[in-house]
């Protein structure tokens, strides 16, 4: 129960925060993705995250080589934009757990 729990939890926070970063992220740049298309994006690193996350620091490579190639294959973006959309959804429940832990402990 607690292992699906936990995979729920990591599955929900990036796809939430995966589309977030690829709707808004991709705004500025030549190939702009439309909501399913964002959707879409959040959902694949959602389960790539949730599935490699036993692997550690090798599922974190993994799952960003995939989606990067997955957004310039498959949707056509940039190189560089994928390269940071990917890290920015990546990094991004990282960030709002540190904000959150410096907020609690003072």
């Amino acid at each position: 129960m607690h292992i699906l729990v936990s995979f729920l939890t990591t599955f929900l926070v990036y796809s939430a925060s995966g589309f977030v970063v690829f709707y808004f992220g991709s705004k500025p740049t030549d190939r702009e993705l439309d909501r399913r298309d964002a959707l879409m994006c959040a959902l694949v690193l959602g389960i790539i995250m949730s599935v490699t996350s036993f692997l550690g620091g090798y599922g974190l490579w993994l799952t960003f080589f995939f989606v990067v190639s997955m957004l310039v294959k498959v949707y056509d973006c940039g190189v560089w934009s994928s390269i940071f959309m990917t890290a920015g959804a990546m990094f991004l429940p990282f960030a709002f757990i540190v904000v959150l832990r410096s907020w609690i402990g003072g």
